[in-house]
């Protein structure tokens, strides 16, 4: 199963405002908010990264090569959008919603379909594409997040270049790593 993140529906200024990242720099004047919006977004570029999936409210498309009952999520979802195939002529089509039914639970859709599910086309890898929302709603954002994403935009405002001089290099401040762990998804194979 493969996931792409489509688009990003809320800016990173909708969870975060640029005053509180303002005050949490102790910043007064405006002349770097285009700046600050920037690393604000790069702020959670990182712990995305980090946690494995969208923070910020996303639409994403889960591929799949063949019919599922259950597709695991990582993230956090808010909606689920469409199911599309690619029939046996290899031209796309919506399933219908009255053809199926689901149940978004904490980290899952559960999938039936009311009959049997279409036939696929069998020559791709993704003859499959789940389209849902997956994310926090701006103001429901969990404080540890928050807390992570703001001692990120510190370290951008700070550590202007990629070298570093005297110190160990990492990629993520302990702090930040601490807060993100109860959210991080961990696979074992």
């Amino acid at each position: 199963m493969n996931r792409t993140v489509v688009n990003i529906v809320h800016p990173a200024t909708s969870y975060i405002a640029l005053s509180d990242v303002k005050d949490h720099l102790r910043i007064v004047n405006t002349d770097e908010d285009a700046y600050l919006a920037a690393i604000l977004d790069a702020a959670f570029d990182i712990c995305e990264n980090y946690v494995g999936y969208p923070l910020r409210l996303s639409n994403v498309q889960y591929q799949l090569d063949e019919w599922p009952d259950m597709i695991d999520l990582h993230g956090k979802p808010q909606a689920f959008s469409s199911i599309k195939y690619y029939d046996t002529n290899n031209a796309i089509q919506t399933l219908a919603a009255s053809e199926y039914n689901t149940h978004l639970q904490r980290d899952r859709i559960r999938l039936w379909f009311i009959e049997t599910p279409p036939t696929q086309y069998d020559d791709r890898l993704d003859p499959i594409q789940f389209n849902c929302q997956l994310g926090y709603l701006p103001g429901n954002l969990p404080g540890a997040i928050r807390a992570a994403v703001l001692l990120n935009v510190g370290d951008l405002y700070e550590e202007r270049k990629n070298t570093i001089v005297g110190t160990t290099a990492s990629t993520m401040t302990r702090g930040s790593e601490f807060l993100l762990n109860p959210y991080r998804v961990i696979e074992f194979v």
